[in-house]
């Protein structure tokens, strides 16, 4: 997903770069949280891609380094958990090709993608309750995110190199922007309203 303004010509930085949770030493938190997403094929998103023959024109090795690359679910880290309920959680493990992979447990929503700027990987998951829970992953340098819905600023909880927040009775139509605000003091605002 590129509604970030992302653009190939932007320097790709690798995933252990960009998010120190995954340099740090994996805990007994993780690994359950690992667990539960293995179980679940939470992380599986369109692995299958690699198995595809390449389209027409394009060579194997350009194909195999343009996709996400299998999950290293040995890498897999809890980055926030409590979203609303003990069990709500987000999850994530970087790929062989320098992706991310995350998911919402136990709600689902999730993607896999290249970190776009300030490493931001967005999703957001509409609850059967009608709830709506935004999350998503940043990079180090992001110190807290605002999200603007129907007019109205919240701060999302942080965690390790990820954000969320849960909204009552809020429906993901109402989703404007996300305010990415730096450690040195800059913002950087997602809009995030169809044109």
């Amino acid at each position: 997903m590129h509604l970030y303004g992302y653009s190939p010509a932007d320097e790709k930085r690798p995933v252990r770069e960009l998010y120190g949770v995954f340099r740090r030493p994996r805990n007994d938190g993780d690994r359950r949280a690992g667990e539960l997403a293995d179980r679940w094929g939470a992380l599986d998103f369109g692995m299958e891609m690699e198995e595809r023959p390449p389209p027409h024109g394009v060579s194997v090795e350009a194909w195999r380094d343009a996709l996400p690359g299998a999950v290293l679910h040995e890498e897999g880290r809890l980055l926030l958990a409590g979203l609303g309920g003990e069990e709500d959680m987000l999850y994530a493990a970087p790929t062989r090709n320098d992706h991310v992979a995350y998911a919402l447990l136990p709600n689902g929503g999730g993607g896999c993608g290249a970190p776009g700027p300030d490493g931001l990987e967005l999703g957001w998951t509409q609850t059967e309750l009608g709830a709506l829970v935004v999350h998503g992953l940043v990079a180090d340098a992001i110190e807290s995110v605002g999200v603007i819905v129907a007019g109205a600023t919240y701060e999302a909880r942080m965690g390790e190199n990820a954000f969320g927040l849960r909204l009552e009775r809020t429906h993901e139509s109402s989703l404007e922007r996300i305010v990415l605000r730096r450690l040195d003091g800059t913002t950087n605002e997602i809009d995030l309203a169809p044109k």
